[in-house]
C-alpha cells in the first residue's frame, strides 16, 4: 500500500483524493477502491493528463457503472456486492419463517454468482449490475 485516501463513497471526494495521491506518488500503477472511488479516480487520471490504461483499476461494488467500465476496458475487475439479491433472499427467509416457521438457516447471497462474485473481462457478461454506481 503506497497511499490511502478517503472517498466517502463519493466520486467527487475520490477525484480529489486520487489527484492528491497521484501528485505525491507519480509511480503508482494500481488503484483499488469502491466503484464510486474508481469513478473519481478515472476523472483524476484524466485531469492529470495520464491515460486510464496506465493504471490497473480494481473495484468493489458490482455496480452497473463498474460492469460497463470493465466491458469498455477501463476497469480490470470488480468484486460484486449484491444489495438487491441480499435483500430479496432476506425477505424470502423472513416470509418463509412467518408463514410456516421454516428456518432457512444461513443464506449466502453470493452462492450463485459466477467466478465467486468477481467480475473480470472474461466474466463480466455473466453479471447484472444491481445498482447504478
Amino acid at each position: 500500500v503506497v497511499a490511502e485516501g478517503e472517498t466517502f463513497w463519493n466520486p467527487a471526494a475520490a477525484q480529489t483524493a486520487v489527484a492528491d495521491i497521484l501528485t505525491a506518488n507519480p509511480d503508482i500503477d494500481a488503484i483499488v477502491t469502491s466503484d464510486q472511488g474508481l469513478q473519481g479516480a478515472v476523472l483524476a487520471i484524466g485531469d492529470s493528463g495520464a491515460a486510464v490504461g496506465d493504471y490497473l483499476l480494481v473495484g468493489y461494488g458490482g455496480s452497473q457503472w463498474a460492469l460497463d467500465a470493465i466491458s469498455e476496458g477501463i476497469v480490470y475487475s470488480d468484486v460484486i456486492m449484491a444489495p438487491a439479491t441480499t435483500g430479496r433472499l432476506g425477505m424470502e427467509a423472513m416470509i418463509a419463517a412467518l408463514r410456516d416457521g421454516t428456518d432457512m438457516g444461513d443464506v449466502d447471497p453470493f452462492a450463485d454468482f459466477p467466478n465467486n462474485g468477481v467480475m473480470t473481462p472474461d466474466t463480466v457478461d455473466q453479471f447484472t449490475g444491481e445498482w447504478p454506481g
